[in-house]
């Protein structure tokens, strides 16, 4: 492990589970601070301060009371409350943002840059840039070109494309319990998207060689649903420890792509972490650095289902991609220390 100790690492992401998980390598180290949520320092005072100040109030006093408070406390006091001060001198700081938290709150980001205009600010992206087509909700490319001193992106048409820096996903081993539960062939937990038709065709191909499979599609239409006695429909993703272990308990994962994506997926990096295969039709992927025909199925579409395939898939073997250190959230901050 490299971390460069004399750098405050402060990584803006989220209080998912997954995510949590992802980056649970560097979340303990004591130059790295993971900001999960806004203003996350508050104590118990200030909490109620700020409520105080940010709510409607009714009653004459309150209303004055809350008219003064919000005069001396002005926005721009709350924002040192988003991340802890360690003493770093301010061009020591690495801000890690995710495209999330930067359209959840770019007057935050631009705070930032007014205070410590000498730290260095990189943008990882971990979806498809032109995923979000509302534009209210889409970064400007000239903005975070000239904001950021990098950018990366997991997927590498979209680093060709815009002339960010690829760097795939992160995730770290997971080092829980594994609990009691039944085994599949199969596991498939997402959001159909633009790819229902293509995952139902597997999906099909499976059951015609006999395959056991562990299926959850998230967000269907009631009239769309089809094989309900085989396919567990649900209106919001499981907890993400279900879906660790439900991956724990399954041979091989199933990847079918969003049309135009070609990075390697959050499930690519939990197939690698748990030593599981995957089906992918991903084109690009024989060419990652961790590809193995004996544990990653590359296929067009769901013709390529053959039964000798699925007889590979039912197959005991013992699985390791020799990539997970690659993974690891360490990596990525050695990568980006490399880079700044």
């Amino acid at each position: 492990m490299d971390v460069n100790n004399k750098s405050e690492y402060v990584i803006f992401w989220s209080n998912w589970d997954l995510y949590r998980q992802s980056f649970s390598d560097v979340i303990s180290l004591e130059n790295v601070q993971y900001v999960d949520r806004p203003l996350i320092n508050l104590g118990g005072f200030y909490r109620r301060l700020y409520d105080f100040i940010h709510y409607e109030h009714k009653g004459l006093g309150k209303k004055l009371l809350h008219k003064i408070a919000k005069s001396i406390f002005k926005e721009d006091y709350w924002m040192s409350f988003y991340f802890g001060k360690r003493r770093k001198k301010k061009d020591e700081y690495v801000f890690i943002f995710s495209r999330a938290w930067l359209l959840f709150n770019y007057d935050f980001f631009s705070w930032l840059k007014r205070n410590y205009p000498n730290a260095q600010y990189v943008l990882f992206l971990c979806d498809l840039f032109n995923t979000v087509t509302n534009s209210e909700e889409q970064l400007n490319l000239d903005t975070i070109k000239q904001d950021f001193n990098l950018i990366l992106s997991f997927d590498q048409n979209d680093c060709q494309r815009y002339g960010f820096t690829y760097h795939p996903l992160v995730f770290s081993p997971y080092r829980g319990i594994i609990e009691d539960m039944p085994m599949y062939d199969i596991y498939f937990l997402g959001q159909p998207k633009n790819r229902f038709k293509e995952i139902i065709s597997c999906l099909e191909r499976f059951w015609e060689y006999g395959l056991k499979t562990d299926i959850c599609l998230v967000g269907v239409k009631p009239e769309e649903q089809v094989y309900k006695d085989k396919i567990q429909y649900s209106d919001r993703f499981l907890p993400y420890e279900e879906n660790l272990q439900r991956t724990l308990h399954a041979k091989c994962e199933l990847e079918i792509m969003q049309k135009g994506g070609t990075g390697y997926t959050q499930r690519m990096c939990e197939v690698i972490a748990l030593d599981k295969k995957i089906v992918t039709n991903n084109p690009l992927i024989h060419e990652a650095p961790f590809y193995n025909s004996n544990y990653i199925f590359q296929i067009r579409g769901a013709e390529d289902i053959t039964e000798e395939l699925c007889e590979r898939i039912k197959s005991e073997v013992v699985v390791d991609y020799h990539y997970k250190d690659k993974l690891s959230p360490i990596e990525l901050l050695n990568f980006i220390n490399a880079r700044l």
